[in-house]
């Protein structure tokens, strides 16, 4: 008995079956739970579309209507589907048509189509955001160049150089950087890049037009394009002279698009399909943006509405639709509400609250100036506020406080948009008695940021006489700035050296100081200032000295003394090397 092991309680056999039995009904039931999610998590299905694509012919359409036109629409229409409501509306693209594709399904459903499903073998595909690639080019060269005009190298480094040269003259904003390094010129950001795609565009274009038809599905906007753009179903044609926009062409296409956002809506499939949402709405964002272009205000709103219909999260057509028709009436309100459901349905895109941000600021700047324009009582005798009245009707003002009113009310113009309201409102303070130092910095503040360089220049000159310039490193910034535009040598010989004691990595002060000491025939001190540019500035000078004549001449200088130094480079100068001519390249 004393060897004998304690009896342990065996477990139920049944017991054991059932937990086995749930265990592998956990593993069998866990595949079923994200489709459970597709069909009932909406959040999931409103972010990242459903799984399912039975019945999803939206990239088919997306193709087939944009080659083939009305009639390949009125061969899927079912007996029972509201017709087309012009049934030639829109027509085929012609023989051999050209189709510049911009968004990656402008590109790659087309392609597919004209590829492999042989639905209009005849067009030429190419893509308008990636002209400015080499090997891009190279391809379409092999592709088309036996039937269409395609630009080769030396017209690439062409439509580069004429994007530079048109930055530089003002010709053309450059919505990028434009930098030079190791001597060669570089276009840095994608809109940049798009200009000169958009260069590259139009040389296709003319070259070809007389023998092709052009479209377009537009991803960034090229400006040249608008005057010729007429809406086109899903996508525009680039008609070969610049054309207007005619009473059927609207028509056609207004009627067309409020047909086709009735028949993708009311199918459930749709609102689960967020690259066709996304897609579609896109194409109806560009063709309201035509509308805007050609001052068509009422069309571009309901294009922009057709466009949040289709896709009611799609940033683009809330923004373009917030600041191209709500902003420009001031329909601060309607504003309000658009960003508003925006940032409840999309609440992690941050530029919502910065532009419902921009929208308080602009009403609330509005309600600001109505104020103080209530409070002149005295018009002038073109009907509008005279400058420096009262803030309240009736009551006289002191000097200080009249002045105080004039510059809020040129601010809050400015702020606006209202660039000759403001220049009138300041333009009579040049001259008056009371003005502090901080307002007459203001003041030249303004005139400069209105471009009117002479006066901005006289309202410095108050500060200068009162030797007061050099008490604030914001007003010495100013003022620097102003006499440059002005060419005031005297003042900026001896502005500039104070500057450059608080910032001396600004390179073009010590450009400018360089040419300044040069005029006054200081060869050794320009030298120096140069050198000192350069360690800076390095490459970023080479467009400036090409310019400037005289500067090029205190470069070559600088090199004749560090090669009688026997210097191997110059320090800091990237790609100035001793002996070498400033020049430039594209790549």
């Amino acid at each position: 008995a004393g060897d004998a092991t304690p009896l342990r309680p065996a477990r139920a056999p049944a017991a054991r079956r059932l937990v086995q039995g749930a265990a592998v009904a956990g593993i069998l039931l866990t595949p079923l739970i994200p489709i459970e999610q597709n069909y009932f998590n909406d959040r999931l299905v409103f972010e990242l579309s459903g799984a399912e694509q039975n019945g999803h012919d939206y990239g088919w359409q997306f193709g087939n209507y944009q080659l083939r036109g009305a009639a390949a629409i009125r061969e899927e229409l079912e007996p029972d589907e509201e017709p087309l409501p012009n049934p030639l509306f829109p027509p085929e693209m012609g023989p051999g048509a050209v189709f510049f594709g911009g968004t990656d399904p402008g590109r790659f459903v087309p392609t597919y189509m004209i590829y492999s499903a042989d639905v209009r073998p005849d067009v030429f595909l190419i893509t308008q955001n990636a002209l400015a690639d080499n090997t891009f080019m190279s391809v379409t060269r092999d592709l088309y160049g036996d039937q269409l005009w395609i630009p080769t190298p030396r017209d690439s480094e062409s439509a580069f150089s004429e994007f530079v040269e048109d930055v530089r003259a003002g010709r053309r904003q450059a919505n990028s950087d434009i930098v030079v390094e190791n001597g060669r010129v570089q276009v840095v950001g994608a809109l940049g890049v798009m200009e000169i795609n958009g260069i590259l565009c139009q040389k296709i274009f003319e070259r070809n037009k007389r023998w092709h038809d052009f479209f377009v599905e537009e991803s960034y906007v090229i400006p040249w394009m608008y005057p010729y753009l007429t809406p086109h179903g899903l996508i525009m044609k680039i008609n070969a002279e610049r054309t207007p926009l005619l009473r059927e062409n609207t028509e056609d296409d207004l009627d067309f698009w409020d047909w086709y956002v009735r028949r993708m809506t009311k199918d459930a499939k749709y609102r689960r399909d967020i690259v066709a949402q996304k897609s579609f709405s896109k194409l109806r964002s560009a063709i309201a943006g035509l509308y805007m272009n050609r001052g068509r205000t009422a069309e571009a709103e309901r294009a922009y509405n057709d466009a949040r219909v289709l896709y009611p999260v799609s940033p683009e057509a809330t923004f373009r639709y917030v600041q191209d028709i709500l902003m420009r009436q001031r329909r601060y309100a309607e504003a309000l509400e658009a960003i508003d459901y925006f940032c409840r349905q999309d609440p992690n895109n941050d530029r919502g609250p910065y532009v419902r941000a921009v929208i308080e600021d602009l009403a609330e700047t509005e309600t600001r100036l109505a104020e103080l324009l209530r409070g002149a009582p005295n018009p002038g005798r073109d009907g509008q506020a005279a400058p420096g009245q009262p803030a309240a009707p009736g009551q006289p003002a002191a000097p200080g406080q009249e002045i105080a009113t004039s510059l809020e009310i040129a601010d809050l113009q400015l702020k606006l948009g209202n660039v000759g309201a403001a220049h009138s409102e300041l333009q009579p303070l040049v001259d008056e008695q009371g003005l502090s130092v901080a307002q007459c910095l203001r003041l030249a503040t303004m005139l400069d940021e209105l471009g009117d360089t002479a006066l901005a220049a006289r309202a410095m000159n108050r500060i200068w006489r009162k030797n007061a310039v050099r008490q604030s490193s914001v007003a010495l910034r100013r003022a620097v700035s102003i006499y440059e535009r002005t060419g005031d040598v005297e003042k900026l010989a001896t502005l500039l050296p104070l500057h450059l004691r608080a910032s001396p990595d600004d390179w073009r002060s010590w450009l400018a100081l360089s040419g300044i000491y040069s005029a006054q025939g200081r060869d050794a001190a320009a030298i120096d200032a140069m050198e000192r540019a350069i360690a800076v500035g390095g490459d970023q000078l080479l467009p400036e000295l090409e310019k400037s004549p005289g500067l090029a001449q205190v470069l070559q200088k600088l090199m004749r003394r560090r090669s009688q130094q026997r210097a191997g480079a110059l320090p800091g100068a990237g790609g100035l090397l001793p002996g070498s001519a400033p020049r430039t390249g594209a790549r």
